[in-house]
């Protein structure tokens, strides 16, 4: 699948891997329950290794996420992988939502994040092309009260008046551009 594979470098002292390849190969229903997992296939770099070495591995993990947010787990698509701090996220624009996954934890876990989108589709059937275009969600550094740089996510949402996708702005149209940040 397109957009599915992170990579992330290992970090602190008791981790044994020096870099991790993650792949995002399906999301579904646990059977029984309302409740999502997630089909990842893992590539661990050994340190202690000699060149070369290294593991993969799938693993089925449960997604963290509230009831009423199985329906957009339950159609995922990624749009778009980022690393944030120790995290592998697979993005969906169009449902508007984020899969927050730290493959070097030793008790993996996967945390759905559902982003603050104003004007959220309630159907499949509305397309779904432009929503890359008119959101992304990046990795960034902000300054602190205290003069130190935090980790921060941040989620920035573009509307049109006018109800176009993509394009020149009609006349009289504009667009508001909401801007958010999640911290570490």
């Amino acid at each position: 699948f397109l957009d599915t594979v992170g990579l992330i470098r290992g970090h602190g002292e008791s981790v044994e891997a020096e870099f991790a390849v993650a792949q995002l190969a399906m999301v579904s229903e646990i059977p029984g329950t309302l409740k999502m997992e997630a089909e990842v296939c893992v590539f661990l770099s050994l340190v202690s290794g000699n060149d070369g070495d290294g593991k993969w591995d799938v693993r089925k993990i449960p997604i963290d996420h509230k009831e009423d947010e199985h329906k957009e787990l339950y159609y995922w698509s990624t749009d778009a992988v980022i690393t944030f701090n120790s995290c592998i996220c697979w993005i969906n624009y169009y449902r508007g939502g984020m899969l927050a996954y730290d493959v070097l934890e030793e008790k993996p876990k996967i945390l759905y994040v559902r982003l603050p989108i104003v004007d959220r589709p309630r159907s499949s059937a509305q397309g779904k092309a432009f929503y890359e275009v008119n959101r992304s969600v990046c990795p960034t550094m902000q300054l602190s009260k205290k003069g130190t740089n935090n980790s921060v996510l941040k989620f920035t949402d573009v509307i049109r008046s006018d109800g176009e996708p993509f394009g020149p702005l009609g006349k009289g149209s504009s667009f508001t551009i909401h801007s958010y940040i999640l911290s570490s």
